[in-house]
């Protein structure tokens, strides 16, 4: 049971700072004057309108226009008195006093049972945007806000999308949109990218930042070395990620100069070819992440070196702290020259000493070679492994059965179709066997392959004795003739051919060549066109 409860608070430290990070929106206490208005709503619109600015315009936000979207939002959707003035004075509560807390750090206590003891977070959700300056008359100066990283975090985390995650999440979301022709909502997307590789960037230039410090200390050096190693690892998906991105885009804009996009399509082509703009410019920013990291890395090592140089450069008065001690106190002979030797020449005079016959002389022991003891396995035990690898046979047997009755029974209605309409019918007509293929990607572009290699590519009926009965190297000639047996058409076909074609498609989020699926035999006698 101790070792279940150890399991489940792995972490709970952080959680619980995640759980923290809501307490200003979930604590707030209405003040008197606003008593009826729904605070804890207005709190989370104001954090998103400071969001949408940043993604729409790429600015921070100033306290009039928050003045305003508090009037609007209250007026239009809760109370239509709700007047102008009283809006100031909201939003000088609201955001100046509690979501900026005077500029102190909002406090979380919580008991975290993992370290056993009572803790405090301390975060910030909004600061002073780029633009205000502290130092500046207040009455003259233009009051701006901008999210933390904090504050984006808690924004993203409404969304499920969560820390590292973020970007990568962000392009998935682009990738269906673009997919589905939603063009407006991928750029809106892509402007997202853009504040999440900023806010990355600052993380990393914040980590440089406590490294010179020396804030996270030479002990923290492994953690630090996983998290570089986690930030390489991520970086590099994302690059992979953005790559498969900007060749959708491409490909959108070349189908539209050889005729081939939708009507609707074709009234966004403007939209799309700013969007194929906007990507480059956020893979060149996110390419400079790998800059920022180099750079960690550099500083992670130079603060190391200088670490391990001050160790060992601390002053030592030897008469004092190491002479004084060995006569006070008496110490063997090993002691003695352990203490010794460093001050000692490194290359001493060789001296023949008949003494040295007495010291103590040690043998070399052979170590006697243990027989290996033969492990010997039991009928019963052999019987249950056989039958537990047939019973994994017949499953995998079971499941690529699937497969090419998704791939081959559309071939007793069409004459030729391909892989990717293969895919788009089975979500719709055989949802299980679609499950297993998105579980099982590599299995069944395995299979895909199999199949396309296979001598065998006949339709033909025979009997259940006989073709029961054939070796395992003749997997597919089974599948292909019990897929025949259940579906006598398939026989007047006779044949089937798997030729590539110059088209993609995606499973999932991976890009593979797209197969066309065809009556008779076009392989040819002998070779493939493979």
């Amino acid at each position: 049971m101790e070792k279940n409860i150890a399991i489940m608070l792995e972490g709970f430290t952080e959680r619980m700072k995640h759980v923290g990070m809501f307490a200003p929106i979930l604590r707030v206490e209405n003040p008197s004057k606003f008593k009826e208005l729904p605070i804890s709503s207005i709190v989370l619109y104001v954090l998103l309108y400071m969001l949408e600015n940043k993604l729409s315009l790429n600015t921070s936000t100033t306290k009039e226009e928050l003045q305003f979207e508090i009037y609007e939002l209250v007026k239009h959707n809760w109370c239509p008195t709700f007047t102008t003035k009283e809006a100031i004075e909201l939003e000088e509560w609201l955001v100046s006093k509690h979501l900026r807390n005077h500029g102190k750090a909002h406090e979380f206590t919580y008991f975290d049972f993992e370290k056993g003891e009572e803790r405090k977070h301390f975060f910030h959700l909004i600061e002073y945007g780029e633009r205000m300056n502290v130092f500046a008359d207040h009455s003259s100066e233009t009051t701006d806000f901008a999210l933390t990283s904090t504050g984006l975090e808690l924004l993203f985390k409404t969304k499920e999308v969560f820390g590292e995650l973020r970007i990568t999440m962000s392009q998935l979301f682009f990738r269906k949109q673009f997919e589905k022709g939603l063009f407006t909502d991928a750029l809106r997307r892509i402007q997202e990218m853009h504040t999440l590789i900023e806010d990355e960037k600052k993380r990393i230039k914040k980590l440089q930042s406590s490294i010179i410090k020396d804030a996270l200390g030479v002990s923290q050096r492994n953690d630090l070395a996983n998290m570089l190693k986690q930030i390489h690892d991520t970086l590099k998906l994302e690059r992979d990620q953005f790559r498969e991105l900007q060749n959708l885009v491409e490909e959108k804009i070349n189908e539209y100069h050889e005729g081939r996009l939708t009507e609707r399509e074709a009234e966004g082509i403007h939209v799309i070819q700013e969007i194929g703009s906007k990507l480059n410019e956020a893979i060149n920013l996110h390419e400079s992440l790998f800059t920022e990291k180099q750079k960690t890395q550099n500083i992670m090592s130079d603060s190391l070196e200088s670490s391990i140089v001050h160790a060992f450069s601390v002053y030592l008065d030897f008469e004092q702290e190491i002479l004084n001690e060995i006569v006070e106190s008496p110490v063997n002979e090993e002691t003695l020259n352990i203490i010794s030797k460093p001050l000692l020449p490194f290359r001493h005079k060789k001296i023949f000493n008949p003494l040295v016959v007495f010291t103590p002389q040690s043998r070399i022991k052979r170590k006697e070679s243990k027989a290996e003891a033969i492990i010997e396995i039991d009928e019963e035990t052999i019987l249950m492994l056989e039958e537990k690898e047939e019973l994994e046979r017949q499953e995998q047997e079971s499941r690529e059965f699937g497969y090419v009755y998704a791939i081959l029974s559309p071939l007793t209605k069409k004459e030729s179709y391909t892989l990717k309409d293969v895919l788009t019918e089975t979500e719709v007509r055989h949802p299980e066997i679609y499950h297993t293929i998105i579980e099982r990607q590599d299995d069944f572009l395995g299979f895909v392959t199999e199949l396309h290699q296979a001598e065998y590519n006949q339709f033909e009926q025979v009997p259940p004795d006989i073709w029961q009965k054939l070796s395992g190297d003749k997997k597919v000639n089974r599948l292909l003739i019990k897929l025949t047996n259940e579906l006598p058409l398939l026989e007047s076909v006779n044949n089937f051919s798997l030729m590539e074609t110059d088209q993609y498609y995606y499973l999932g989020t991976m890009r593979y060549r797209n197969l066309t699926i065809i009556r008779g035999d076009f392989y040819g006698v002998g070779t493939r066109n493979r």
